[in-house]
Order: C-alpha cells, then structure tokens, then sequence
C-alpha cells in the first residue's frame, strides 16, 4: 500500500505530460478526457466544503481505493467509477452516492467533480456527521465500509491504510496536478492497528496475508481436477489493490486469482494454492497453475515499482520451489501468453528479464540474463531469417530457431558462452557471447550457404574430385587438378600435381613422381633420347643434358577459403 508516499510518480488521465516508471518505459499520452482541466487539489477542496468531510481524507480515499487516477476509456476489474472508485451493484455504490449527493448517475461516473463529491456524501452520512471531522476514530466504521470487503478483517485494513495515510500527509503529482495531503498528525498507535494487524495470515506463503475470494469464484480441491501445478501465471489487475480484494469477495465478478500485490509490495492470498481460481481464461491451464494479479494497468506503468517487482519475485520463487517446476519463461508466463487468451496482460511495461532475473536471485540462484538472436543467410542485418536451424551452447544446451529466424536461451547464469549455429545447407559457425545479468543479451550469427569443395579426402575408398582437395585416403586416385595425392598405392593423374607416394605411378605430364618403387628412367633420359652430354667430376653418374626443360604447372595449387 501507499500509505507513506510523498511523491507519487505522474498517473496519466488524459495527460500530455510523460509518465514516470519505476523502470524508465518512457512517456504514456493518452486522449484528453472532459474532467481533464479541473485540477485535483481543487475537486478535494470543494467536495471538502459542500459535505464536511476533510479534503485530506477524501485525497488520501482517492489514493488507496484507486491511486487518485481514474481510467474512463479502460475497464477497471472491478467496475469502479472515478477518483473515488464508486461502483456499480455492490459497495460504494454509484448510485447511493449519487442519491447523497442530489446528482445525476452518470456525472458521478464520468466527471470528477461530481464523482468525488458523491462519494463525500455518502462517506458522511455512513460516519453519522462526526462533531469532529478531524478526528480519525470517527472515520473508522466508514472507511469499512467502503472498502467493499467481503470480511471485516479486510476492511479494517483499508480504513487503517488510509488513515494512516492521511496522518503521515503527502505531497502528490497528479495528471490534475499537484495534490496536497497536509499531515494530521494525531497518534494512531492506540487507536488502530497497522494496516494488517489482526488479519489472518496465509497457510501457503508467510508473508502474505489472507482474505479469502468468494466460494462461488473458484473450484476447490485442485487434486480432484487432475491438476498439479506447474505454472505461474502474471496479470495485471487493471484497477486498484482493494478493488481488486473486494472484486474476488464479489458472486458476480465469476473470476479470482491465488494473490494479489499491490504496488506498495502488499501480498494478499485469496485462493489456496491447493484448489484452482479462476484466472486464467482456459480450463487446462486454471488446473495447473497458480495466479499473481498487480496492481495496475497495462498501459501505465506507473505502478510497477521495485516493491512490486520485489513481492512478486519473491512469491513466484516459493511457489515454484513448492511445487517443483522449473524457473523459466516456459513456466513462468504472462496471461497473454496462454492459450486462447484475450487478454494482453501484464503489457509491454513488464520488464520480464529483470523480473525473471528477481526470482532467480530469491531461490538463491545466480544472477541471469536471456540470450536471444538471429540465425540468418550471410548477414545478420539483411540477411534472409533461416528457419529451424539448430543453435547450440557449450554448456549442452540446445534449441531451434522459429518462423522468424530467432531463438532464445532463457535466465543463463553471467558468463561467457560459445554460441553454434548449424542447418542443412550451411557452413556451421560459431561466436563467443558474454552474458550479464538482468538484461536480454543479443547473439545473432550468419550462414554461408555450403556450396561443396574445399574439403580433403580421408576416407578409404573415395576419389577426391573437387579442385583444391588433397587425397590423402589409400587406395584412391586424385583427379583433380592442383591436388597433391601422397597416399600410397594411388595414382595422380592430374596435370601439375605431384606424386609422393611410394609405389605411385604419376603419369600426368609436368609431375614428379618421388615415390619409391621400380626405379624409373631419369627425366633427362626421357627428353634427351637417352644420350647423356656430359659426366660427373667423379665420373659416376651423367649430369642432366642441356635439353631438361624446367615445366611450370599447368594449373597453380589453390585453396579456396570457406566463409565463416
């Protein structure tokens, strides 16, 4: 919760200005809306005025019931109307408010003046109009109320957090500006309970607390459903922490989750991990997992803050070292990535590699990142994307690009990896990556097509054909010009190249053949006619007559480079 904010980020409505993020998402603009122009600090000073209610307090109601903003042009989880959050069919209701106030229903769901100043009335006739507005204790009983809690323990804890909230004071901007919450000030200690004293605490998690959905909101006894768990499961709430409690204690929502965690790090168990919730929006999947609402919406990114990332990291580690699954984006999952899902939550402000990075880190693992790039045909930038191709690690891991040429290896531990990427028709090329932590790290590597040649010949029984190629296997002839054959029992009969092999014949006109075996006539011999012009000093063997011709190859010996 936020009961001790002092400043709290900018909460877009309509806003020109950009948003502040807990993870620097950049700027959110949105559409004016017709409430735009009045600012905030005024609408809580009127109200304040017209029912006798303490502009603080209705300030610091705004803050906790819907983080002062109000998002005409999306649909809260809960049906909440405006600043205030009033509601449609359950507490507080719209029209109650409305009738308090002597307004018209549909200003008190679309305008902020009206919307806070309905919402004031009703506050204040539920408070029996308090001799002293100042004083907290007469505010109590109120503030339970319109929680809209489904427990008395729930609603204690939304009337302490906003109490305590206006006691501390803060000092908030808004997209309908800045908004004062002067400090009350009195002493709390003895007359309320921090905002979850006294509340039941969860059997599953420690630290979270308990406030149980709806029996008609979820199936008990998930053994009996034939599931076990093997996913977690993230939303956003779109709507506010209590809206979201009292929206799972509602018959007619038909929908809860396992937890909810606001974006003060607030965890609330509603569900048992032992019986299924209805989060999911497929039957398969609600059997075998357990759900995590945020606070929140997709489109503002406000509300994922560290507190929130932190509680969250932290309960997804508990659950999945509970019940036994792996920590990976294969099993830890957006509710957009379920099959068959409609919805797009948690949205792109979710910043899934230092989310996933958390977790690691709460299990005790090391610090990880993600390694992702693309397989491509000779160029990386420009090059055609090349389908299912196989991407190694030197640790053993392995997986296979997709339709758009990517792969992807999640939450490695830092460190640096030999990267291989190999597929049919392609030379087989590898890279060095050095992975860090938190982030998604980029390898992509390119593929020379594999046009042949360049290859030499070792197996026994083959012929080498291919130009540039040596045959060193026995019991094969090189053919191919500018290849040296030194095995043995082969014959060369490429023109230019040489024959080393002992009991080779090279008859390929321009050769040497070096090899030993049957001596054969001496070149000059073969060129002079077999006359000699002259002897040795010592009168031995005849010196090479003047008609020995030195013969260039026909063809240079050349290797072709593979491109890597």
């Amino acid at each position: 919760m936020r009961s001790a904010v002092t400043v709290l980020a900018v909460l877009s409505l309509g806003a020109l200005a950009p948003s502040a993020t807990a993870r620097g998402s950049g700027p959110v603009v949105r559409a004016p809306t017709e409430f735009e122009d009045l600012g905030y600090q005024r609408v809580f000073d009127t109200a304040a005025a017209r029912s006798g209610v303490p502009s603080g307090l209705l300030a610091a109601v705004a803050l906790q019931a819907t983080g002062m903003d109000a998002h005409p042009e999306w649909e809260a989880i809960d049906g909440s109307h405006g600043l205030m959050g009033l509601r449609d069919g359950y507490d507080p209701r719209v029209d109650e408010a409305a009738t308090a106030a002597g307004l018209d229903p549909d200003a008190v769901r679309d305008e902020a003046g009206p919307n806070v100043l309905a919402a004031a009335r009703l506050l204040a006739e539920w408070a029996g109009g308090p001799e002293d507005p100042e004083d907290p204790e007469a505010w109590i009983d109120a503030l339970s109320l319109y929680s809209g809690a489904g427990d008395d323990a729930t609603g204690l804890a939304f009337a302490s957090a906003v109490l305590r909230t206006w006691n501390e004071g803060a000092a908030l901007e808004t997209s309908g500006g800045i908004v004062n919450i002067p400090a009350l000030g009195a002493d709390l200690d003895g007359l309320l309970p921090s905002p979850w004293d006294g509340v039941p605490r969860s059997s599953d998690y420690g630290p979270a607390t308990w406030s149980a959905a709806a029996s008609c909101n979820y199936t008990a006894n998930r053994a009996a459903e034939g599931g076990e768990v093997e996913y977690v499961i993230i939303h956003t709430v779109q709507g506010s922490y209590w809206g979201c409690i009292s929206w799972f204690q509602n018959c007619s929502s038909s929908v809860s989750a396992h937890y909810v965690v606001s974006a003060g790090g607030d965890v609330t168990q509603m569900v048992l991990e032992s019986d299924v919730a209805w989060h999911a929006g497929n039957w398969t999947y609600n059997t075998h997992s357990v759900g995590i609402e945020h606070e929140g919406y997709v489109d503002d990114p406000s509300a994922y803050t560290t507190a929130l990332y932190d509680a969250s990291a932290a309960l997804t580690c508990d659950i999945a070292t509970s019940h036994g699954f792996p920590i990976d984006r294969g099993h830890i999952i957006g509710h957009v990535e379920v099959p068959g899902a409609t919805h797009t939550d948690p949205g792109g402000y979710w910043d899934w590699d230092y989310y996933m990075n958390l977790v690691s880190v709460f299990c005790g693992g090391a610090a990880t990142g993600d390694l992702t790039g693309y397989i491509r045909e000779d160029d990386i930038y420009t090059g055609a994307n090349i389908v299912g191709a196989t991407v190694s690690l030197n640790t053993g891991a392995t997986t296979t690009t997709g339709g758009d040429g990517r792969y992807t290896f999640y939450a490695l531990e830092t460190g640096d990896y030999t990267v291989t990427a190999s597929a049919p028709g392609y030379v087989t090329a590898s890279d060095v990556k050095t992975v860090a932590a938190g982030i998604t790290n980029w390898k992509s590597i390119a593929l020379a097509a594999d046009v042949g040649g360049g290859d030499d010949d070792t197996a026994p029984g083959d012929d080498d054909t291919a130009p540039g190629d040596d045959d060193t296997a026995p019991g094969d002839d090189d053919t191919a010009p500018g290849d040296d054959d030194t095995a043995p029992g082969d014959d060369d009969t490429a023109p230019g190249d040489d024959d080393s092999a002992p009991g080779d014949d090279d008859s390929a006109p321009g050769d040497d053949d070096t090899g030993e075996g049957p001596p054969p006539l001496a070149r000059h011999d073969l060129l002079d006619g077999g006359s000699g012009s002259g002897c040795s000093s010592d009168g031995g063997a005849p010196a090479p007559g003047l008609g020995v011709l030195l013969l260039l190859p026909l063809m240079a010996s050349r290797r072709r480079g593979r491109p890597c």
